[in-house]
């Protein structure tokens, strides 16, 4: 089974499930939106059935979404059409055949790094969407940490009996890697669940290759005052 076709046929089950931790997900929406201006263009990569999207909708000019999986966005439409959200436009696409409708903003990326083929190859298709000074913000799942290398030999079975994605098994020193040397730097970052999630916001501030060192990075709440998984 292929990416499309795993969350193809996820979606349903994905849209109906609750948000397993309530406030760092509301965290994160908050920190998120300190950063939007009433005119910005935002995009949202793997965007999943849009709850994200629409719940930003307000804050800012307008939303693209995109996800790979046409059930996904099928939902997230009608959730935007429930709520007559209009500022809003889902795509179902690969990030690198998606279409920008403008110079973003700011990028979101929510649960998703770690789950793409080439970390480095859409951070870089991402700075190029965006304003020389725009943002990039993620909140990422860090494999490397905690208990979750248990599971790599598991991963290829659970793949195979189409019950898991493919996974990457990124440590919080790689997605700052990752950032630098899509030209990014970190101003942000608010670590949870006993660091095993890491939340960064960054400016792009040069080049694709430059490999920007992170600077001086504001910290969020301290780790454990929102407790609670992803």
């Amino acid at each position: 089974m292929d990416k499309v076709a795993f969350w193809d046929k996820t979606a349903a089950k994905y849209a109906a499930s609750p948000i397993r931790d309530e406030e760092s997900y509301a965290y994160k929406l908050k920190a998120t939106q300190a950063h939007f201006e009433p005119h910005h263009q935002v995009v949202e990569i793997g965007c999943g059935t849009g709850s994200t999207a629409l719940a930003h909708a307000a804050h800012v000019a307008h939303i693209d979404g995109v996800d790979i999986s046409p059930n996904m966005v099928s939902i997230a439409r009608s959730k935007a059409d429930t709520a007559g959200v209009t500022n809003v436009r889902f795509v179902a696409a690969p990030i690198d055949e998606f279409v920008p409708s403008a110079p973003y903003d700011v990028a979101l990326a929510m649960n998703i790094l770690h789950l793409v083929d080439d970390l480095d190859e859409v951070l870089a298709q991402v700075a190029q969407w965006l304003q020389p000074d725009g943002l990039l913000i993620s909140s990422t799942v860090c494999m490397r940490s905690g208990w979750f290398p248990l599971l790599r030999p598991l991963l290829p079975v659970a793949r195979w009996l189409r019950l898991a994605p493919a996974v990457a098994f990124l440590s919080r020193a790689d997605l700052h890697a990752a950032y630098a040397e899509a030209g990014f730097t970190v101003i942000e970052e608010w670590q949870h669940w006993k660091g095993r999630v890491c939340f960064l916001v960054g400016r792009r501030t040069g080049s694709i290759g430059e490999g920007i060192a992170v600077e001086e990075v504001v910290p969020g709440e301290p780790e454990g005052q929102v407790p609670g998984q992803p």
